[in-house]
Protein backbone atom coordinates (compact mmCIF):
# COMPACT_ATOMS: atom_id res chain seq x y z
CA UNK A 1 0.00 0.00 0.00
CA UNK A 2 2.67 2.66 0.52
CA UNK A 3 4.58 1.49 -2.32
CA UNK A 4 1.37 2.77 -4.15
CA UNK A 5 0.77 5.61 -2.53
CA UNK A 6 4.63 6.63 -2.81
CA UNK A 7 4.08 6.23 -7.27
CA UNK A 8 0.96 7.83 -6.89
CA UNK A 9 2.26 10.86 -5.41
CA UNK A 10 5.38 10.88 -7.67
CA UNK A 11 3.27 10.52 -10.73
CA UNK A 12 0.65 13.62 -9.23
CA UNK A 13 4.53 15.55 -8.79
CA UNK A 14 5.42 15.44 -12.32
CA UNK A 15 1.91 16.39 -13.83
CA UNK A 16 1.71 19.56 -11.81
CA UNK A 17 4.79 21.66 -13.55
CA UNK A 18 3.51 20.73 -17.05
CA UNK A 19 0.16 21.76 -16.23
CA UNK A 20 1.19 25.00 -14.53
CA UNK A 21 3.10 25.37 -18.01
CA UNK A 22 0.29 24.71 -20.38
CA UNK A 23 -2.45 26.56 -18.35
CA UNK A 24 -0.26 29.76 -18.98
CA UNK A 25 -0.74 28.79 -23.17
CA UNK A 26 -4.83 28.17 -22.02
CA UNK A 27 -5.60 31.34 -20.02
CA UNK A 28 -6.89 33.53 -22.37
CA UNK A 29 -5.64 37.62 -22.26
CA UNK A 30 -8.05 40.06 -20.79
CA UNK A 31 -8.28 43.62 -22.97
CA UNK A 32 -6.21 46.51 -21.64
CA UNK A 33 -9.26 48.43 -20.57
CA UNK A 34 -11.25 45.38 -19.04
CA UNK A 35 -8.25 45.70 -16.43
CA UNK A 36 -9.23 48.72 -15.23
CA UNK A 37 -13.01 48.88 -15.47
CA UNK A 38 -14.60 51.19 -13.23
CA UNK A 39 -15.26 50.04 -9.56
CA UNK A 40 -18.41 52.69 -9.34
CA UNK A 41 -22.12 52.72 -10.40
CA UNK A 42 -24.74 55.11 -10.42
CA UNK A 43 -28.38 54.41 -11.83
CA UNK A 44 -32.30 53.88 -11.51
CA UNK A 45 -34.38 51.05 -11.08
CA UNK A 46 -37.80 50.70 -10.86
CA UNK A 47 -39.70 47.99 -9.52
CA UNK A 48 -40.71 45.87 -6.47
CA UNK A 49 -39.06 46.16 -3.59
CA UNK A 50 -37.08 49.61 -4.83
CA UNK A 51 -40.25 51.45 -6.20
CA UNK A 52 -38.55 53.94 -8.21
CA UNK A 53 -35.10 54.33 -6.61
CA UNK A 54 -31.39 56.04 -7.34
CA UNK A 55 -28.92 52.84 -6.90
CA UNK A 56 -25.81 53.05 -6.08
CA UNK A 57 -23.08 49.85 -6.81
CA UNK A 58 -19.68 49.51 -5.63
CA UNK A 59 -17.70 46.37 -7.06
CA UNK A 60 -15.55 45.42 -3.73
CA UNK A 61 -13.98 42.00 -5.58
CA UNK A 62 -13.79 40.68 -8.68
CA UNK A 63 -17.12 38.71 -8.68
CA UNK A 64 -18.82 40.70 -5.48
CA UNK A 65 -20.60 44.17 -5.71
CA UNK A 66 -22.52 46.38 -2.97
CA UNK A 67 -25.32 47.79 -3.86
CA UNK A 68 -27.54 50.57 -2.04
CA UNK A 69 -30.65 51.89 -3.22
CA UNK A 70 -33.09 54.22 -1.86
CA UNK A 71 -36.67 55.18 -3.45
CA UNK A 72 -40.25 55.87 -3.43
CA UNK A 73 -43.46 56.30 -5.29
CA UNK A 74 -46.46 57.88 -3.64
CA UNK A 75 -47.50 55.18 -0.63
CA UNK A 76 -44.33 52.99 -0.72
CA UNK A 77 -40.93 53.58 0.12
CA UNK A 78 -37.50 51.47 0.40
CA UNK A 79 -34.17 51.13 1.14
CA UNK A 80 -31.76 48.32 0.97
CA UNK A 81 -28.51 46.92 0.63
CA UNK A 82 -27.12 43.80 -1.07
CA UNK A 83 -24.70 42.10 -2.02
CA UNK A 84 -24.48 40.74 -6.09
CA UNK A 85 -22.53 37.68 -7.30
CA UNK A 86 -21.69 39.17 -10.67
CA UNK A 87 -19.25 38.41 -13.28
CA UNK A 88 -17.33 41.62 -13.84
CA UNK A 89 -15.25 39.33 -16.87
CA UNK A 90 -18.24 38.98 -19.44
CA UNK A 91 -20.92 41.53 -20.97
CA UNK A 92 -24.16 40.07 -21.28
CA UNK A 93 -24.36 37.67 -17.72
CA UNK A 94 -27.08 36.27 -14.90
CA UNK A 95 -26.38 37.02 -11.55
CA UNK A 96 -27.42 36.26 -7.87
CA UNK A 97 -28.08 38.78 -5.02
CA UNK A 98 -28.74 38.58 -1.24
CA UNK A 99 -29.53 41.60 0.78
CA UNK A 100 -32.28 43.36 3.44
CA UNK A 101 -34.45 45.92 2.17
CA UNK A 102 -36.41 47.90 4.10
CA UNK A 103 -39.93 49.24 3.19
CA UNK A 104 -42.75 51.71 4.57
CA UNK A 105 -46.44 51.82 3.61
CA UNK A 106 -48.16 55.22 3.99
CA UNK A 107 -51.37 53.58 2.24
CA UNK A 108 -53.49 52.88 5.17
CA UNK A 109 -56.21 54.63 3.13
CA UNK A 110 -56.26 52.32 0.46
CA UNK A 111 -56.60 48.97 2.82
CA UNK A 112 -53.05 48.03 3.00
CA UNK A 113 -50.88 48.12 6.41
CA UNK A 114 -49.21 51.24 7.97
CA UNK A 115 -45.56 51.24 9.02
CA UNK A 116 -42.29 50.01 8.84
CA UNK A 117 -40.59 46.63 8.22
CA UNK A 118 -37.75 44.80 7.13
CA UNK A 119 -37.38 41.80 4.75
CA UNK A 120 -34.81 39.22 3.93
CA UNK A 121 -34.29 39.65 -0.01
CA UNK A 122 -32.85 37.40 -2.59
CA UNK A 123 -33.16 36.74 -6.31
CA UNK A 124 -31.06 36.24 -9.38
CA UNK A 125 -30.74 38.41 -12.60
CA UNK A 126 -29.79 39.05 -16.40
CA UNK A 127 -27.31 41.87 -16.88
CA UNK A 128 -25.10 43.41 -19.70
CA UNK A 129 -22.66 44.96 -18.73
CA UNK A 130 -20.51 47.42 -20.82
CA UNK A 131 -17.33 49.25 -20.24
CA UNK A 132 -19.51 52.44 -19.37
CA UNK A 133 -22.96 51.06 -18.93
CA UNK A 134 -25.17 48.40 -17.28
CA UNK A 135 -28.57 47.26 -17.94
CA UNK A 136 -30.35 44.65 -16.05
CA UNK A 137 -33.64 43.04 -15.03
CA UNK A 138 -34.14 40.57 -11.68
CA UNK A 139 -36.54 38.66 -9.82
CA UNK A 140 -36.44 38.45 -6.34
CA UNK A 141 -38.50 37.40 -3.32
CA UNK A 142 -39.10 38.46 -0.18
CA UNK A 143 -38.81 36.90 3.39
CA UNK A 144 -39.53 37.96 6.95
CA UNK A 145 -41.36 41.30 7.86
CA UNK A 146 -44.00 42.01 10.29
CA UNK A 147 -47.40 41.02 8.14
CA UNK A 148 -49.06 44.29 9.65
CA UNK A 149 -46.67 46.70 8.59
CA UNK A 150 -44.80 47.20 5.33
CA UNK A 151 -46.16 45.63 2.06
CA UNK A 152 -48.11 43.10 4.79
CA UNK A 153 -49.55 39.42 3.94
CA UNK A 154 -51.69 40.36 1.24
CA UNK A 155 -48.94 41.73 -1.26
CA UNK A 156 -46.45 39.65 -0.45
CA UNK A 157 -47.57 36.52 -2.92
CA UNK A 158 -49.39 38.02 -5.68
CA UNK A 159 -46.30 40.23 -6.51
CA UNK A 160 -44.03 37.23 -5.49
CA UNK A 161 -41.46 36.63 -7.36
CA UNK A 162 -41.40 40.60 -7.63
CA UNK A 163 -39.99 41.83 -10.37
CA UNK A 164 -37.33 45.03 -11.12
CA UNK A 165 -35.15 46.48 -14.15
CA UNK A 166 -33.07 49.64 -14.13
CA UNK A 167 -29.96 51.31 -16.16
CA UNK A 168 -26.73 52.41 -13.92
CA UNK A 169 -23.81 54.43 -15.78
CA UNK A 170 -19.91 53.42 -14.47
CA UNK A 171 -17.69 55.73 -13.29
Amino acid sequence: MFIRLQRFMGKIVRLIPGYLILSCFWTPDLPAQDLFLPKNALGVVVGAPQTVAIVYDRLIRNDISLQVHAGTVVMFSSAGIRLNWISSRHKFFPYLFLGSVLILSEAEDAGDPYGTTGYLWLGTGLRYASRHLILFTEFCSFFGGNENKGIGADWIFPFDPALAGGVQIRF
